[in-house]
């Protein structure tokens, strides 16, 4: 199988990706949940649009009311309804999991006897049921943590809603955004069991039919979703990829 962006040498000795790139990639940006100190500057008009569009978005509404860590737990709830992605006693990594809002209906869904694996550079809260490793992803100690945690180095869920902070350059956010897919792809490619699932978010970009070309010969179907929960103004999709053909069975 030849795959167009490189997937190979994932657990070898040198590390997972460059890291002189990947390292500044991987500072991911939730606006939701980072906070920041306060002063006495006026707002930016773009500050004053984004609390504008908190304040009336229907799913934030329920997530604070449903307790939830944000509003992306309904995606993947949205996402899981139209794939059917998960089931009881899966084990499934989590790809950029802070602060939890995916991990949260995961666990629910894979109940006690799955296994759930968080992985983020930034700081996350406890959730019953979910092993968290906080650190970079291309870094071979963090990788020996998560293989700890996986009996047989094998997963029947990878998950990834990871972004790039944007600077609103469009190229440059699309290559940077790009570069996460392609970790994300790796740890796919090299952890998923046979009929593995693979979900991803995805931006509409010119890459994006050349990469989802590079996906079909490992996967029986690949379909593109954007859940009611993705803001309609964003560019964000999601692929989720089934049936992961393990040629070493």
């Amino acid at each position: 199988m030849n795959l167009l962006f490189n997937i190979g040498g994932l657990f070898q000795n040198s590390a997972l990706v460059d890291t002189r790139t990947h390292r500044n990639l991987y500072k991911f940006s939730f606006g939701y949940h980072m906070v920041k100190k306060k002063n006495n500057k006026p707002r930016s008009n773009s500050s004053a649009r984004w609390l504008q569009r908190q304040s009336n978005d229907v799913y934030v509404k329920r997530a604070r009311a449903e307790g939830l860590r944000s509003r992306a737990a309904f995606k993947i709830e949205q996402l899981d309804q139209r794939d059917k992605i998960f089931r009881p006693g899966q084990i499934v990594l989590d790809l950029g999991a802070a602060p939890g809002g995916w991990c949260e209906y995961i666990v629910k869904k894979t109940g006690s006897t799955g296994n759930i694996v968080a992985i983020d550079i930034l700081e996350m809260r406890p959730i019953a049921g979910v092993s968290i490793i906080q650190g970079d992803m291309s870094d071979q100690a963090i990788w020996k943590q998560i293989l700890d945690l996986i009996s047989d180095g094998r997963v029947d869920v990878v998950v990834s809603d990871m972004s790039p902070s944007l600077s609103g350059i469009k190229d440059r956010d699309e290559a940077q955004h790009q570069e996460l897919i392609d970790i994300a792809t790796r740890i796919a490619i090299k952890t998923l069991r046979k009929n593995g699932i693979f979900a991803v978010k995805l931006f509409e970009s010119a890459q994006r039919k050349a990469y989802m070309d590079s996906m079909k010969p490992f996967f029986r179907s690949i379909g593109i979703r954007k859940p009611d929960a993705s803001r309609a103004e964003s560019k964000e999709i999601y692929m989720v990829a089934k049936g992961f053909i393990d040629d070493n069975g």
